[in-house]
């Protein structure tokens, strides 16, 4: 199994449109499992994949879960608490409003320690990226590890 097959099955087959992961899950040492919608077609499919693939593109399927599950579109993270092994963000889309996603505390920890895959256009009147960026939290206080990082990979608030 490689990282373009990972990428083929976060693609609905039907309308080549984004999949969106609900929820990310570690069943075992060497698996992980996501539970994927598409927007459009609402058909749910579960995909278990060997962790040594997660590990290389933790960012592909980040990019998957921080989405709408009803237009497919960027979500934000509003709020997160853990709960043992599981994480809970709570999201919100412009459009759709408040949703949950559910995800392994290891795999989100990979996921939101990776860079980006795609880097989000820059608002009009933003920063340069490091100009007056803080390096802890100013909800939770941990140390923000990734540089330019829009959300806190501990608590899930915003750093802009």
């Amino acid at each position: 199994m490689s990282v373009e097959e990972m990428q083929q099955k976060l693609t609905c087959k039907s309308c080549g449109g984004p999949r969106v992961v609900t929820r990310a899950n570690k069943p075992s040492k060497t698996e992980a499992r996501l539970t994927m919608t598409c927007p459009i077609h609402k058909e749910e499919v579960v995909y278990t994949l060997p962790t040594s693939v997660f590990e290389q593109a933790p960012g592909l399927v980040r990019d998957h879960v921080l989405l709408c599950r009803g237009c497919g579109k960027p979500v934000q993270v509003v709020g997160s608490k853990v709960d043992g092994l599981l994480r809970t963000l709570q999201v919100r889309c412009a459009e759709h409003g408040a949703g949950e996603r559910v995800v392994n505390e290891t795999l989100y920890n990979q996921m939101m320690a990776s860079a980006p895959t795609v880097m989000p256009a820059a608002a009009p009147g933003a920063r340069p990226a490091g100009v007056g960026s803080a390096s802890f939290c100013p909800s939770c206080g941990t140390k923000i590890a990734v540089p330019g990082a829009q959300f806190c990979h501990n608590c899930g608030a915003s750093l802009t």
